[in-house]
């Protein structure tokens, strides 16, 4: 097992995992698999997929293959902000429900929060990988104890299949429980999840909706952390997730102050800048990570 430096926002480091590959393509070492962590349960990171792939496919043209893996335990279902499904129009942000004469204006605002465009990036190519794994108590809103390893080229599950007793009974029999470290399974749980897949929808106007409005009051608490704390306090808080490279640290403060705290959500989300502001910053999937001292401690 091979850990890869992660950068200043908690990603994988495509630069160092690429001495890695070349040093292991160099001393003839196979490498069996590489994976991206699709929203880490800590920082929430989003790890360049994208390029970790392009990466993949550099190596294969020298000899040195392998798979690759997308752990979306966490951060599977923010792929649903990005699936359109056809039915009624909900303009995400607006309180405007359908379309020309039947277009009517709702009771109350609903906030919703796009994905930064380098999180969009990667959720768009997560197709690329070999294998993605889910889990729905997580970011999916289900009870244990589904879970779901997806596999690109079915032959892949052969290497875990069980054949004790309980699990396998000879023949043609496939039952969930003979693909899997666990053995046997209860089948309640993923019937569940099915139902729920099919009440609320893998689409931006089901999970994706419900996870949008996540993502916008994530932000506005990444938003808080950042300026929680005055000039004359005696302590500092300082959230792990960095601006973005479109602002620095007063300017950020500056817009936060006089666009965001302690106004109505629906009139944050009319401000262009803010919410800008709100999704190009901030944790990639919806978990905030801060560290909070005394100011000027010299002992910590």
């Amino acid at each position: 097992l091979i850990p890869i430096e992660l950068d200043v926002n908690f990603r994988q480091n495509v630069d160092h995992l690429r001495q890695k590959l070349e040093e292991f393509l160099e001393k003839e070492i196979p490498v069996i698999s590489v994976t991206a962590v699709m929203g880490s349960t800590e920082e929430s990171a989003v790890d360049p997929i994208k390029e970790m792939y392009d990466l993949r496919e550099e190596f294969k043209a020298k000899g040195l293959n392998f798979a690759l893996l997308a752990d979306g335990a966490w951060g599977g279902y923010f792929k649903t902000m990005l699936i359109d499904s056809p039915g009624t129009d909900i303009v995400p942000g607006r309180n405007i429900l359908g379309k020309g004469p039947n277009k009517r204006r709702l009771d109350g605002f609903v906030p919703y929060c796009e994905l930064s465009p380098y999180v969009q990036k990667q959720y768009m190519h997560i197709q690329y990988a070999d294998t993605i794994t889910i889990d729905p108590h997580k970011s999916g809103f289900c009870p244990y104890p589904g879970g779901a390893l997806c596999y690109r080229n079915g032959k892949m599950r052969y290497p875990l299949a069980l054949s004790n007793s309980e699990a396998y009974h000879g023949g043609n029999d496939c039952t969930m429980g003979v693909y899997g470290i666990e053995g046997s399974k209860p089948g309640a749980a993923p019937a569940g999840i099915l139902m729920s897949h099919n009440v609320i929808g893998l689409s931006n106007r089901g999970y994706g909706r419900i996870l949008g409005q996540c993502t916008a009051t994530a932000k506005l608490f990444y938003a808080m952390w950042l300026a929680v704390a005055r000039d004359d306090d005696p302590f500092v808080c300082v959230p792990l997730q960095r601006v973005s490279s479109n602002y620095d640290m007063e300017s950020a403060k500056k817009l936060i102050e006089n666009g965001i705290a302690f106004k109505p959500m629906a009139d944050i989300y009319r401000d262009k800048k803010a919410k800008e502001f709100l999704r190009d910053c901030g944790p990639d999937t919806a978990i905030n990570t801060f560290v909070v001292n005394l100011r000027d401690n010299k002992r910590c």
